[in-house]
This record gives structure tokens, sequence and C-alpha cells, in this order.
């Protein structure tokens, strides 16, 4: 599952999918592997062992992703750590009983003023927010978004009427 959405993060950024595979143990006793570069690749300069794994993804995607890349996100498989959540509109009912399980707490929300707002970057996808939700308004949008402004709050709900994903786009 992992090898799954790690290649269509690679593919995105420009390798194949054939850039990356699972390697038995008994196929590396049986042979030498012979690794080619795909395209010559400087040292990640900006590297901070304490950041944490989700920093460290972020820092060899983004060396990686060519500059003239202009696509915002990428879709994932299912099960992908990365991800963003959608709120129907026409079923929420702004309880905010999706904001207080979230592990990572991505949701924010303020039912008086009918806003309800995600920091997608730091979402794992984990689903709690889709099994608390007793309207069954959630759903989990498996992407990596390449965009700076998934570190930054976004409104998902302003009211029961409107929808502002701005991680959408």
């Amino acid at each position: 599952q992992e090898l799954e959405w790690v290649r269509c993060l690679l593919t995105a950024v420009g390798f194949g999918p054939e850039a990356l595979r699972r390697v038995s143990a008994e196929e590396l006793r049986k042979t030498i592997i012979r690794v080619r570069p795909h395209q010559p690749i400087e040292p990640l300069t900006d590297w901070n062992e304490d950041a944490g794994k989700r920093a460290w993804i972020r820092s060899a995607v983004n060396h990686l992703r060519p500059a003239t890349s202009s696509a915002p996100f990428v879709l994932l498989p299912a099960g992908a750590p990365f991800g963003a959540v959608q709120v129907d509109p026409q079923a929420c009912t702004l309880c905010m009983k999706c904001v207080p399980v979230c592990p990572e707490s991505v949701l924010t929300g303020n039912s008086d003023r009918g806003e309800l707002a995600l920091i997608e970057e730091s979402c794992i996808q984990c689903g709690g927010c889709v099994r608390t939700c007793p309207e069954r308004a959630v759903t989990l949008l498996p992407r990596y978004t390449f965009i700076e402004r998934a570190r930054q709050e976004a409104q998902l709900l302003l009211s029961r009427d409107r929808v502002c994903d701005a991680q959408a786009g």
C-alpha cells in the first residue's frame, strides 16, 4: 500500500512507476542491484533531522519536483497518509463532532459562525472525522498537495449553504 502512494508521488514529480520497486531479501542475496539514476539530483540542502517524517517527505518531494510543474496536487490511493477532507454542505449540520476526534487537530470550527476549517498538510487520513459524523457529511480525499497554502488553515464550510474548499484548486 505504501509503495502505491509513493509511486504516485514519484510519477507526479517526473519519475516513472519503475523508479521504485519492492526487493525481497532473497533477491538481494542473489544479485547486485544496479541503480541507474533517472536524472541527476543535487543533495538536499535544507535537511532537518528533527523535523519529523512528514516534513522529510515534503522536503524530498519538493526537492525532486521540477520547477516547471504546475499541478497543485496529485491524487493518491485510499489509505495514503496525506489528503484533504470534504464536507457535503447539504448534509452537514455544523454539529462539530468531527473536530475533537482529529488526532492531529487539523479540523477547527465554530458552529455559531458556520465555520469549519482544515489544515490539509497535517491530515493523516485516519478517518476519525468520517466515522464520527452523524450525518455522513464528511469524506476523505487522499492526495498530496504541492501548494504552500496547504500548510495554512482553509475554510471548508462557511455556512450550510456555501462551501469554500480553498485547497481544491
